[in-house]
């Protein structure tokens, strides 16, 4: 910056209080006096007041310089990227500039089932993006969204406005982790505009802020989201369609077949229903029936000692937000644990293949449809 005298005589003048009269008309030495302390050196008084006058100069000038200092205040932020990935289950995260993860939430409820295990959300959130999105992907593939037994599944992962750096790494992270473990499944990777991008994601907001913090500020999973405000209908309702899924009912369904045998032990405890009857029951089990007859399928594992069953805790109906995050956790614990026993072991033992086979099956793809993304609209 140009000095400019005006400039600093008017700040100085500013800090710098009005002498006293008295001090003003004080007689100023021109002589050197001599002061006598007990022989001491003499001491020039002139040199004295002007050694004074300089340090106290170069004091108020380094007070200014520190007083603009801390007024003025460098404005600092950490830039916000949003990013979705789509398997079905789907989920939206928020990264900071430097693409760590900030926050992840499930966009449906299939991804209520990945995003339900603490251990996965631990090997997201907080991770680089491209280890973030490979984490959720293998988890996916453990719990058989991902056929890794058949060729033609695929991932898309979005960026919203920004982030194609990013974006190009996580595509890279996929292919390796499809790679590794014999996938051949495709990855389409896309940065699209904010409207499309809100489309896609399903959350409701009108600005880039506004997403960055329906993403941050909200409920992890997506049916807790859902039932926030809901009356017990509405909860019995988002149970039914929302919870119960056919994976849930296939594990409750199988539990009562297993103790049929139990059942025609305590036949003569049940009142106007039998064994064989609950067997014709189950044999056209849907959720509404479930719903429907809650309360006697219930009143049969009281009789039989199973009441504290994971299944029993299942056939509660919700009448208030509590009870429904219970049934909620119980399900997706249930729903894990069916599809572990399925589908781990099936992806620990998958064996790796070659980057030319995984490159020739992405040219068979393109050559077939146009395009990954022609490929990705034809089979969704």
């Amino acid at each position: 910056m140009k000095f400019n005298k005006k400039t600093w005589k008017s700040q100085l003048n500013e800090v710098i209080p009005p002498l006293d009269d008295n001090v003003k008309n004080m007689p100023i030495s021109t002589t050197s006096q001599a002061s006598q302390n007990g022989g001491g050196t003499l001491v020039r008084s002139k040199k004295l007041t002007v050694g004074i006058a300089i340090a106290l100069i170069v004091l108020i000038i380094t007070g200014i310089a520190l007083a603009c200092t801390l007024t003025a205040k460098p404005h600092v932020s950490d830039e916000t990227l949003i990013f979705s990935v789509e398997i079905n289950p789907s989920v939206t995260m928020t990264t900071g500039s430097d693409g760590t993860v900030k926050a992840i939430i499930s966009t449906n409820k299939d991804a209520d089932i990945i995003l339900s295990d603490p251990a996965t959300v631990a090997q997201i959130k907080g991770k680089p993006l491209d280890e973030a999105i490979a984490n959720y992907t293998a988890y996916a593939s453990k719990l058989g969204f991902i056929d890794i037994t058949q060729k033609g599944a695929a991932v898309r992962i979005t960026a919203c406005e920004k982030g194609e750096e990013l974006l190009n790494s996580a595509q890279n992270a996929l292919q390796n982790l499809f790679t590794d473990k014999g996938i051949f499944a495709v990855v389409i990777s896309e940065t699209v505009p904010f409207d499309d991008f809100k489309q896609r994601s399903g959350i409701a907001a009108e600005s880039l802020d506004a997403l960055s913090s329906a993403i941050t500020d909200s409920y992890l999973l997506f049916n807790d989201r859902q039932a926030q405000n809901a009356d017990r209908t509405e909860l019995i309702s988002l149970y039914k369609d929302g919870v119960l899924s056919s994976t849930v009912l296939t594990a409750i369904k199988d539990y009562f077949y297993e103790k049929l045998d139990v059942i025609r032990q305590f036949e003569g405890f049940l009142v106007g229903i039998t064994a064989d009857d609950i067997e014709e029951f189950l044999n056209d089990f849907t959720n509404d029936l479930l719903i429907q007859h809650s309360s006697l399928l219930s009143s049969v594992l009281h009789i039989i000692g199973a009441d504290n069953s994971p299944v029993a805790q299942l056939l509660k109906l919700p009448t208030n937000l509590q009870e429904f995050e219970q049934l909620l956790s119980a399900a997706l614990s249930l729903e894990v644990d069916y599809r572990k026993e399925r589908f781990e072991a099936l992806y620990d033992q998958a064996q790796a293949m070659t980057e030319q086979q995984y490159t020739a099956f992405i040219d068979e793809i393109v050559s077939q449809y146009g395009s990954l993304e022609d490929y990705w609209q034809a089979i969704k």
